[in-house]
């Protein structure tokens, strides 16, 4: 179990599984409501909420070829088939040091690159998330990583990703105690005051010069606001787990994270 928490009163870690992986999470009774991490079947993944209602994925699983050449490239192929990623970005994996992690795991940063994206005519495994994260069920309920979602990628479009191999980055290990966050914003439990629906800044001649640009490796990508990347495992060659912890301390350990048989 975790040793720390995001408030030291109201605060409680939970082991829960969903999509074929498991790992701790945290459900805080607070002033501001009650927060949790829970699965969630129409997303696909484990979302945050907030008194019930989900604010956004924080832990998507995605299924690729156990005996395919690059992981990686098939999670670029998902992110532009479900709208995460502009197919003509720059942008490239690159691995990313966190924290201490497990033997065998690690990190990748979508980050700004050479040009990523190639889409021909072919066609990749995959799975389609689901009707997204307006409904689903309560945490600590298993289900398949494919259960009720048919593959998106067999609609025939192939993107090969090219992988980067820049190390020189670095994330410390020293986070604040704080919520977590849809990816691109900020959604945890002492954010600041609600702000209603997430959308791109403005532009044109009235634009706000202070305003926060969208992420330009989408919102799965590194930005200014929160910490996100995806996951690999040598003992579990078949998922890739996208991670958003975040601006501050995640309500979720993603060092717990486990595959389940």
């Amino acid at each position: 179990m975790p040793g720390w928490a995001t408030a030291p009163e109201g605060c409680a870690w939970h082991w829960r599984a969903g999509g074929g992986i498991a790992l701790w999470v945290e459900r805080c009774a607070l002033g501001t409501g009650v927060w949790d991490v829970a699965w969630n079947d129409a997303a696909g993944g484990f979302v945050q909420r907030r008194d019930g209602a989900v604010l956004g994925v924080v832990v998507q699983p995605v299924a690729v070829s156990a005996s395919g050449p690059d992981p990686l490239a098939e999670l670029g192929a998902w992110l532009v088939l479900h709208g995460h990623l502009d197919p003509a970005a720059a942008c490239a994996f690159r691995p990313l040091t966190l924290r201490p992690m497990q033997p065998g795991m690690a990190a990748y940063a979508l980050v700004p690159g050479r040009p990523a994206m190639t889409a021909t005519p072919d066609a990749s495994p995959g799975r389609d998330p689901g009707a997204g994260p307006d409904a689903g069920t309560e945490g600590g309920t298993e289900a398949g990583p494919d259960t009720g979602r048919a593959s998106a990628l067999n609609s025939g479009l192939h993107v090969a990703l090219h992988v980067g191999l820049d190390t020189g980055l670095h994330i410390g290990a020293d986070r604040g105690s704080d919520g977590i966050a849809d990816p691109g914003a900020d959604t945890g439990p002492d954010a600041a005051a609600e702000t209603g629906a997430n959308s791109g800044p403005e532009t044109g001649p009235d634009a706000d010069p202070d305003a926060v640009p969208d992420p330009p490796c989408g919102a799965w990508g590194m930005g200014t606001h929160g910490v996100r990347y995806a996951l690999r495992h040598d003992a579990w060659p078949d998922r890739v787990v996208l991670v958003d912890e975040g601006q501050e301390r995640p309500m979720f350990d993603p060092g717990s994270l486990r595959r389940l048989p």
